[in-house]
This record gives C-alpha cells, sequence and structure tokens, in this order.
C-alpha cells in the first residue's frame, strides 16, 4: 500500500490529519580482516512514522509496512492511552524532490584497495589484526500528509572504519580511525596508511609527568567532544535543567576564537537534511559565535510549549545534523609548529560510557596521543587522564586548523591548539 493509498483510506475512517515519514534505506557494506574479505552485506529497507489526530489525540506509531490492521492498531490506541502529546501537521500543499546525486554501490574497486592497503601491515612484526568496515548508504527521507504535503529529501554517506591491533609481548594495543563523507572517493590508501604508521609508531609508549599541558586535539577529539556537546542544546534538557547550558543564553561559554554551526543543507557534508523528520525546513544556523551561546534547538513539542517556531531539530528526540566549528587559517602541521613541545592528542576513551557530564559539564577521559618535540611528533605516551570542563576545554583555545573533517556522521570539527590542560598519569 502506498502512501496516499494509506490516507486516503484513513480518511475514510475519520482520522484526519494524518502525517507519514518514510524511511528507505539502501545500502552495501563489507568487512575485511587481514587481507581477506568477510562478509558482503546489501539491504534496501523501508519504514514508516505515522502521526494522526484522533478523538482529539495526538498519536505516533512506527511500522515496517502499511496496510488496514495500522489503521485500526492507531484507533486502538487512541482509545486506550492518555497523552499530552501534540504535533504539529505541515497543511502546505508543497512539493519537494530533493536528490542526491546517483551512489555506485559496486564497491569492488573499494574492496580490492583496502585489501592492498591491508598489505602494509607486513611492514611491523607487532601488527596482528586490521580489519576495515566500508560501509555505502543512501537514505531517502518522505513525507506525505493529508494536507497534500510531498517532500522528499535523499542523502549519501560513505564511512570507512579500521582498527589495527599490535602486540607488544603482553601488551595489546587498538588504534582506531574513522572517516565520513556524501561520495565515495575516500582515499583509502592513504587512510589506511596513516593509521598503520600510527600504530607502529605507538608501540612503545613514554609514561608522561601529571601536569598542565598545552595540546592539539586531533580532528577525531574535537568532532567527538563537539556531538557530546551538541546533547546540551536540546530546549526539552534545558527546560528540565538537564543541561549546563540553561542559564547561559546569550552568553559568552567559550574563547571568542569558537562559532560553532550548524548546518544540515549543506551538500557537502555527511548529514545532509532538507527538513527534519516532522517536516521543518532546516536551515544554516550559529549556536555559539565568538564564543558567545546563541540559541537552543527546537523540536515541534518545545516549540509548541514556548510559543516559538521549530529550528528543524525534530529527529525523533531534538538532534543536530552538521554541527561543526568554524575553521581558521592554519594547517595542522603550522599548529604543531607553534605548538613547539607539549601533545597531540589523537583520541579518547570515555569512562562507564560518559563522555561530558550534561549537568556540569565536566570531561573526564583515558587519552591516548603523541608526545610533540620542537614541533614535530616523537613518542607515544602511555593512556593518561585528560580532566577539564567543556567551558574550559574550549575557552583556552590558541589557534584553529583550517580543515574540518567528519569524524562522527552528526559532527565535523578541526584540529585545535589548547593551552594549560589538566593531564595525569594513569
Amino acid at each position: 500500500m502506498t502512501t496516499k493509498e494509506f490516507i486516503a483510506l484513513a480518511k475514510n475512517n475519520k482520522i484526519n490529519p494524518l502525517q507519514i515519514t518514510t524511511f528507505i534505506n539502501k545500502s552495501v557494506e563489507t568487512k575485511i580482516l587481514n587481507e581477506k574479505q568477510k562478509s558482503l552485506t546489501t539491504s534496501n529497507n523501508t519504514s514508516y512514522s505515522i502521526t494522526a489526530k484522533i478523538n482529539n489525540k495526538d498519536i505516533k506509531m512506527d511500522t515496517n509496512y502499511l496496510d488496514e490492521s495500522i489503521i485500526r492498531e492507531l484507533i486502538v490506541k487512541a482509545n486506550n492511552i492518555e497523552t499530552d502529546y501534540k504535533e504539529v501537521y505541515i497543511e502546505d500543499k508543497k512539493e519537494i524532490n530533493d536528490e542526491a546525486e546517483e551512489l555506485d554501490f559496486d564497491i569492488s574497486k573499494q574492496i580490492e584497495e583496502i585489501i592492498i592497503a591491508h598489505k602494509k601491515k607486513d611492514k611491523s612484526n607487532y601488527i596482528t589484526n586490521i580489519e576495515t568496515d566500508f560501509q555505502l548508504e543512501r537514505i531517502t527521507k518522505n513525507i506525505t500528509n493529508s494536507y497534500g504535503l510531498d517532500i522528499t529529501s535523499i542523502k549519501n554517506i560513505c564511512a570507512i572504519y579500521t582498527e589495527v591491533t599490535t602486540k607488544n609481548n603482553d601488551d595489546i594495543s587498538n588504534i582506531s580511525d574513522v572517516l565520513y563523507k556524501t561520495t565515495n572517493d575516500i582515499d583509502i590508501d592513504s587512510f589506511i596508511s596513516k593509521l598503520i604508521d600510527e600504530a607502529v609508531s605507538s608501540i612503545n609508549k613514554v609514561v608522561l609527568e601529571s601536569k598542565k599541558y598545552n595540546v592539539i586535539l586531533s580532528t577525531t577529539f574535537t568532532s567527538k567532544i563537539l556531538g557530546a556537546f551538541a546533547s546540551l542544546l536540546s530546549k526539552e534538557d534545558v527546560r528540565k535543567k538537564y543541561s549546563c547550558l540553561a542559564d547561559k543564553l546569550d552568553k559568552k561559554i567559550f574563547s571568542d576564537k569558537i562559532t560553532i554551526i550548524e548546518d544540515p543543507t549543506n551538500k557537502s557534508y555527511p548529514s545532509y537534511n532538507k527538513f527534519d523528520n516532522e517536516g521543518t525546513e532546516t536551515y544554516k544556523k550559529t549556536i555559539v559565535e565568538n564564543g558567545v551561546l546563541k540559541m537552543f534547538l527546537y523540536n515541534n513539542k518545545e516549540a509548541i510549549i514556548d510559543n516559538k517556531k521549530s529550528t528543524g531539530n525534530g529527529y525523533g528526540s531534538i538532534d543536530v545534523r552538521n554541527i561543526y566549528i568554524v575553521p581558521g587559517k592554519k594547517t595542522e602541521k603550522e599548529l604543531l609548529k607553534d605548538l613547539n613541545n607539549g601533545l597531540y592528542i589523537k583520541d579518547y576513551q570515555s569512562t562507564g560510557g560518559v563522555v561530558l557530564n550534561p549537568t556540569t559539564g565536566a570531561i573526564s577521559v583515558q587519552i591516548t596521543g603523541v608526545i610533540v618535540k620542537n614541533g614535530i611528533m616523537v613518542d607515544s605516551f602511555e593512556t593518561c587522564i585528560l580532566t577539564t570542563t567543556i567551558f574550559e576545554l574550549l575557552s583556552n583555545i590558541i589557534d584553529i586548523s583550517n580543515t574540518i573533517e567528519f569524524k562522527r556522521a552528526n559532527s565535523g570539527a578541526p584540529s585545535l591548539h589548547i593551552k594549560d590542560m589538566s593531564i595525569s598519569s594513569n
């Protein structure tokens, strides 16, 4: 049954208005371990999210199919639950058909490139395993409703993840990296080769002295921290006092070098969305400008509560797409030269799964990286603990690199040169 047929059936059952968000995910994924392909998986899945007004109640339901039984389930649900949930039904009859470029799902070339790159593990006897996961995904989102709305947005995501395992006596270490793009033109050889070199160079580690260091945060570290920060922007969490940003609107919270943008409309970034899952058109927005917090993020529910318009961040929960820190002018190599002596922090692991305490802004993570001497990366260091807050971290900015990399699908960042970070030997 098509969405239009389902809407017509709903009207015949006096269900009106009704709105359907359809998701079609087409993907291909391969896993390669030590030069051997372990799996190749293809999928083409369709799912639906339905909202309907029945007996003056707004009912929401997710399903993998549309037929008469879903109509009955909606009616039963409306008759048996109490809810104060309110939905906004778009009454505009506009049509949007916004497509990304076609995506070639034949990844035989990429598989061959990965296998060839994996052979470089033989440069070191310390490398025991290397595993790569490569995925292409095309996501179609369509919203139709009983008012005649019919809008479609299509995006592509290409992702590569590689993990290298080394063993030195009884010491087993893993180092990994990930990259998201919108097209399948990732330089696979460079991506994997760089990670292999990093794994080999990190076999013998130095124990750091516990003190404050000037550091450079990699794009990986910064992208992940920015993703954690984005969760603090939800107006629902602000309203419930779950977010440490609740009393900081229009106040300076970071260095004036920090400007944070969310731009779902940018097709060159991996989380392109013409509209959110509620049908609200997205737009480029400045969340933090020169260190000042300028706005919170709304879905329809929170917009109704505050008598405001949704900011187009309704993705089930309030969430972001294509959030990034505005880059600077220097290359990462120039930042290393400016750092002179300090630490290059590659990545972190959270303690107990918590990266950023939402109510305090506190950060305590296990970090990995390299010692920098005279502007050159030298020895890797043993895992340490970085203790700070999101406010201190993004206030102690010396400079920002000129390249954004998306190390998470929703958040990308440049490298950051930061002063006076407290680091404790683990």
